[in-house]
């Protein structure tokens, strides 16, 4: 299957699934809500960052990857930072959500793409001048990776008792 296919697959799933869930304001404090206003900025500020500054950098040295490329690089990136100022902030789940259970289904799903790198991918890591499908895979395996880090280490500083 194009990895392009599957990923507008996965966009329109997870959208279907916020939809379905709907958002509450009373699942998140006030609290909660500034440091995912100030996520949301800071995300939107750093993938306008990355996209202008690698346009800037092919200005100079030529064509590296398609504007597809980029533009999904840009947003795996602003992305995993949204995710961390929320993490950090305690700002990523509903006031009443499972977080072991969070954590336990994020971590499958890194390792469903490491094995899908690992695996069922096989061939370069670019075709041409655009990102094949192991190489999204791998990007995807990153942000996973990274929010799984970051999660894991906010559920043990909650458990040690956190800032008393």
């Amino acid at each position: 299957m194009d990895p392009w296919i599957l990923i507008i697959l996965l966009v329109i799933a997870f959208a279907v699934v916020l939809a379905a869930a709907g958002r509450d304001k009373a699942d998140y404090d006030e609290r909660q809500w500034q440091v995912q206003l100030r996520a949301y900025r800071a995300a939107f500020w750093v993938f306008l960052a990355f996209v202008l500054g690698f346009g800037l950098i092919e200005l100079f040295v030529g064509e590296i990857l398609e504007t597809l490329s980029v533009a999904l690089a840009g947003m795996i990136l602003s992305l995993t930072l949204h995710a961390l100022i929320c993490i950090c902030g305690d700002a990523y789940l509903k006031l009443k959500a499972s977080r072991p259970r969070f954590l336990a289904l994020t971590t499958l799903i890194l390792l469903l793409y490491l094995c899908n790198v690992l695996f069922f991918q096989d061939g370069p890591w670019l075709h041409g001048d655009q990102f094949s499908g192991r190489s999204i895979y791998l990007l995807a395996a990153g942000h996973f990776l990274v929010v799984d880090v970051a999660y894991f280490a906010r559920y043990l500083y909650d458990r040690r008792g956190g800032c008393e």
